[in-house]
């Protein structure tokens, strides 16, 4: 099958910088951009599609964001608690599950 090229953009260094540090090792810029394109015209198509449906996916992110930012404001009472009480610092937030380059299954 024959591709095609979508167009270039231009951006703003800062964006541009922004993006280069959220590649994954390895991961390509092409790569990105392909991945990033492909599920936004999937999540577009689906939206049209099923507007109840992307509703409730929203929802479940919305659940599971508020769920993460729980968990990460627990972690940062325990670490100043810990800080305070015994006088020590607790282990980079890294070594808590709370690394997002990390992969789900080192994830606690």
């Amino acid at each position: 099958m024959k591709t095609a090229v979508i167009p270039q953009v231009r951006v703003e260094p800062e964006l541009r910088a922004d993006l280069d540090a959220v590649l994954l090792p390895g991961e390509t810029l092409t790569e990105f951009v392909e991945a990033s394109v492909r599920r936004a015209v999937e999540f577009t198509s689906e939206a049209d599609a099923d507007p109840d449906r992307l509703f409730n996916l929203l929802l479940d992110r919305a659940e599971t964001v508020e769920d993460e930012m729980l968990a990460y404001e627990a972690a940062a009472v325990i670490r100043e608690v810990a800080h305070r009480r015994l006088g020590t610092d607790l282990p980079p937030r890294s070594h808590i599950g709370l690394n997002r380059h990390a992969p789900e299954s080192s994830r606690r």
